[in-house]
């Protein structure tokens, strides 16, 4: 069993997706730029858990191994969080994809109003398997469920955006594409006057 989880460990460090799990505890010391995001240190140490096989059983670490594999081969891990906006309404969508432009496509079947991505993330290349962006998906569903509208729909103010592009950019060190600086004109001021202190 030892051995399984040996080689589990040493394939995944191969592909750079296992870090130590105090890597990943990155709990910011600026969560003022960003006050609507309420990630706490427990937050921070379910997503260090989340890579830690260290306790698993040998199914647990097969059947780990070989999901890893598939997603591999298939292409299936969610790589992206992204936020679309509906029209020139107040409402977003916060979602996971691995395809970006087939996502968008399919969110844009039968909805009588444009959507377009706001901005989107890329997942940490130690994330081959999508647990954090996963994890942090539903982190974000439930800090804003008090804006939620229906399902991953949300009605978020530009201050929003800025406070979620600013924790995920800065405490969580995820890459990001923005593609709409209209949305992210909260997040540019803040920066700058970040810069200016």
């Amino acid at each position: 069993m030892r051995q399984n989880k040996l080689l589990l460990m040493k394939s995944m460090r191969a592909f750079g997706i296992v870090k130590s799990p105090h890597l990943f505890i990155r709990h910011s010391k600026n969560m003022k730029m960003y006050p609507s995001i309420r990630f706490t240190r427990k937050d921070a140490e379910k997503v260090a858990r989340l890579f830690d096989y260290s306790a698993s059983t040998e199914k647990q670490c097969h059947d780990a191994y070989a999901k890893y594999k598939n997603y591999i081969v298939d292409n299936k891990a969610p790589r992206y969080l992204y936020i679309v906006r509906c029209g020139d309404s107040e409402l977003y969508k916060i979602g996971i994809t691995n395809n970006l432009e087939k996502r968008l496509t399919e969110h844009q079947t039968g909805c009588p109003y444009t959507l377009k991505y706001v901005v989107w993330f890329e997942a940490d290349l130690d994330d081959l398997l999508g647990k954090e962006i996963s994890y942090l998906e539903t982190f974000l569903h439930k800090n804003y469920q008090f804006r939620r509208v229906r399902g991953e729909w949300f009605n978020l103010t530009y201050s929003h955006l800025a406070d979620i592009v600013l924790f995920l950019e800065l405490d969580r060190e995820f890459g990001l594409s923005i593609q709409s600086d209209d949305e992210m004109a909260v997040y540019f001021s803040r920066l700058n006057s970040d810069a200016e202190d």
